[in-house]
């Protein structure tokens, strides 16, 4: 069940953190403005996680160790009701499935 913004107006910390994701609803909504709210979530989450590994990228030593191989970055997705997990290839600029 969702929460309007009112509902969250008593909850500052929560409010705040949901702020950051808002870019990802935002660009989500422009992507797919038809689709289903499943739709919608499903890309959602799956944006975040790039959203989230190009955060990382933001530190110069992440991205210097990353660039050399020092270091690993794994932007997971893991589906419940299946069980498939599948990682963001960086490179590629796609998820894959890793255990299929």
């Amino acid at each position: 069940m969702y929460k309007t913004e009112e509902e969250f107006k008593n909850l500052p910390h929560t409010n705040l953190w949901l702020e950051l994701a808002r870019p990802v609803k935002n660009r989500v909504m422009q992507m797919m403005p038809n689709a289903t709210q499943a739709e919608r979530e499903w890309m959602t989450e799956q944006i975040n996680i790039v959203q989230q590994i190009n955060h990382l990228f933001t530190y110069p030593y992440i991205l210097e160790r990353y660039n050399s191989d020092k270091l690993k970055i794994f932007g997971w997705y893991y589906i419940i009701e299946t069980g498939e997990i599948y990682n963001y290839d960086v490179d590629k600029g796609y998820f894959e499935l890793i255990n299929g």
